[in-house]
């Protein structure tokens, strides 16, 4: 099995639409597929409110996590 940051990330990124990792030195990140990036883009422009209301949170979430980074305080946000 091919382990590392690397091979995390990819496997992440195209196996799933929200892929969470943590590394054991304390590292980690959420990503998020392009094609769920574009659900949720579509979804903030429908008229029903739940489902707006949903993609809004999934949308802001997004802004909130810096997938380059893989910021443990955002991610310590994101969970409070």
């Amino acid at each position: 099995a091919k382990t590392g940051v690397k091979h995390l990330h990819h496997a992440a990124v195209h196996n799933f639409d929200i892929g969470i990792y943590f590394e054991a030195n304390g590292h980690g990140t959420v990503v998020f597929s392009k094609e769920f990036e574009k659900a949720v883009e579509s979804s903030t422009t429908t008229s029903s409110t739940c489902n707006n209301r949903t993609a809004l949170v999934f949308r802001h979430l997004h802004q909130l996590i810096n997938p380059a980074v893989g910021d443990a305080l955002c991610d310590m946000l994101l969970v409070d």
